[in-house]
């Protein structure tokens, strides 16, 4: 059992802390693969243990077909991205959710999962805090942008700890414990929700303040009238969230664009969604789509971005799955929050705290793209999963659990050897191109394209080192394929450079789409204004030059200040 335990303690804290910064993306494939190594192992271990019981509740039935549904979606609507990656990690946390599951049953072993996750939310929490002050010579404006733990970005880390002091405060609040234990609680959540504050993620904070305000009213509801307690809370709720959007109202609308095009793609795959996983390309098309349709100058075109999710996880896999997926997504969350409301302890009102802080935070932000993240759905999920009833059990063979564990653990081992093969064949790519040493780089590109070709950003950097040496026969054809897996205007930018000699009318027509899928940006504007200048179309390059001129600085920089100039010249020499 300990030996168990200290292998979960292992791979809660290796899949935050592992960082491949040697290889392109290390930071998310060193998760991946401590994701893999640690449930591995644990499934390694588990083996010695005879006991194996197949046991089906009511909840993995809804779980079950909803997987089915996305399954089939992937096998049957074309799909952008690494369909082989996805069921990998898949596969290992449905292995967490079964091994979990069977092991963290009693309130001891629970007790023990709670004293893993504070470590780590512990642990996180010093490492923002030495990123904050150990990074004092940054302005006091921008020192937030630091403080990102283990994390790409602060938003994920604020939201990873939020579930610490959720869980601090839920204890505090529900649970008989010492006084000395009381005061460590108390100091922990305390350090959780300062260092969210240091981070100013609003959605963290938001996510903080409602859980507990949630926790408060199911803790006094019955010492007060419900519907004091109620409208108290509720107003409370509600102006500190006014105040918090009140903070960075261009976030905000930021969020509400991306929404609006989402809800356009939405209207028109309603049913079965775009596929699974295809959001960014497609996405970034309507983007693009309705840029050129609208003004330039608008608060839109300034606010527009390179959007890699939507922002709110509901609305993104509405635009993904379609009503179908939605609605079993919402059925499932309904039957699982009824079911612990119906049971209402103090075991389960902690985890419909912890449960709504997820709901929460996948309004405004994006946790089922974290790891680590999705590690905390998984788990609660597993612990959720004891309070169902069980439809069928029946104690297996020992060789069936040999069989499924060791297979998991071969398809793990295989995978992470090929992906890190390939990854480090990238890496020696781009140094590579970097020295000069175009063939040679290419070499190792095609070797990491066998296992990578269905990676964006590999494509992307495949395509545009071979583009940017002059080998746009080669690059093209690649950067179009990038386009269908990651789709951003630089790609756009990249063809029309490779055809503004040769082919007028596509790199007019590459050049615009990057206009339209980033209008802000003035480096696509300025390519297209010299573009009519190198074929003689004065009257487009004059209209090219006057648009720059009148467009919106979001933030100035000594480039957009040149290209301003050399549009300011052109016109004086007319």
């Amino acid at each position: 059992m300990k030996i168990r335990l200290i292998i979960f303690g292992v791979f809660i804290l290796s899949t935050l802390v592992t960082n491949f910064n040697w290889l392109p993306n290390g930071a998310f494939l060193g998760k991946e693969i401590a994701l893999i190594g640690a449930l591995s192992l644990l499934a390694l271990v588990s083996l010695f243990y005879k006991e194996f019981c197949i046991k089906i509740k009511s909840i993995d039935i809804v779980l079950g077909v909803f997987f089915i549904y996305i399954f089939f979606t992937i096998l049957l609507k074309p799909n952008y991205f690494d369909t082989t990656k996805f069921f990998v990690i898949s596969l290992f946390f449905l292995l967490y959710y079964y091994l979990g599951g069977g092991f963290f049953k009693d309130n001891k072993q629970v007790k023990d999962l709670i004293i893993i996750f504070l470590t780590a939310f512990l642990f996180e929490s010093l490492v923002g805090l030495m990123q904050y002050f150990g990074n004092l010579s940054v302005p006091l404006s921008e020192r937030f942008f630091y403080v990102k733990g283990h994390f790409s970005n602060p938003a994920p880390f604020a939201c990873f700890l939020s579930f610490g002091f959720t869980l601090g405060s839920g204890l505090l609040l529900f649970y008989p414990i010492g006084k000395l234990n009381k005061y460590i609680l108390f100091l922990l959540s305390f350090l959780f929700v300062a260092v969210i504050i240091l981070s100013k993620s609003r959605t963290a904070v938001l996510c903080c303040l409602f859980v507990l305000l949630y926790s408060l009213y199911c803790k006094y509801q019955h010492k007060l009238k419900k519907k004091f307690v109620f409208l108290f809370f509720s107003g409370i709720g509600i102006i500190s969230s006014l105040f918090l959007i009140n903070l960075n109202t261009d976030s905000i609308l930021g969020r509400f664009f991306i929404w609006k095009i989402s809800l356009k793609i939405i209207k028109d795959n309603f049913l079965t969604g775009i596929g699974f996983g295809n959001f960014q390309p497609v996405y970034m098309e309507h983007q693009s789509e309705y840029f050129a349709l609208v003004s330039h100058n608008s608060k839109e075109a300034l606010l527009a971005d390179t959007i890699n999710f939507a922002f709110n996880e509901f609305i993104q896999l509405f635009v993904e799955t379609g009503v179908i997926g939605f609605l079993l997504v919402i059925i499932l969350i309904t039957i699982i929050l009824y079911n612990l409301y119906k049971i209402k302890n103090r075991e389960t009102v902690l985890l419909s705290a912890l449960l709504l802080n997820f709901l929460l935070m996948s309004q405004f932000s994006y946790p089922l793209n974290e790891l680590p993240l999705l590690i905390i759905l998984c788990t609660l999920l597993f612990l959720t999963r004891n309070y169902f009833s069980t439809i069928y059990s029946k104690n297996s063979h020992y060789g069936l659990k040999l069989t499924v564990l060791s297979l998991a653990i071969i398809i793990g081992m295989f995978w992470s050897r090929n992906t890190i093969k390939a990854y480090s064949s990238w890496s020696l790519s781009k140094s590579e191109a970097f020295g000069g040493n175009l063939n040679t780089s290419i070499r190792h590109f095609k070797i990491a394209n066998k296992s990578l070709g269905n990676n964006g950003f590999f494509l992307f950097n495949y395509g545009a080192s071979i583009s940017e040496e002059g080998k746009c026969k080669i690059g093209k054809p690649i950067l179009l394929k990038a386009s269908k897996f990651y789709n951003e205007h630089y790609i756009w930018e990249l063809l029309g450079d490779c055809q503004k000699t040769e082919n007028f009318e596509e790199a007019e027509f590459y050049y615009k789409k990057a206009i339209n899928m980033l209008p802000k940006k003035f480096v696509p504007n300025y390519k297209l204004f010299l573009l009519y200048k190198l074929h003689g179309k004065t009257k487009n390059a004059v209209y090219m030059a006057n648009k720059i001129l009148k467009k919106q600085i979001k933030i100035p920089s000594s480039e957009i200040e040149y290209i301003r100039l050399e549009c300011s010249n052109f016109l004086s020499e007319l």
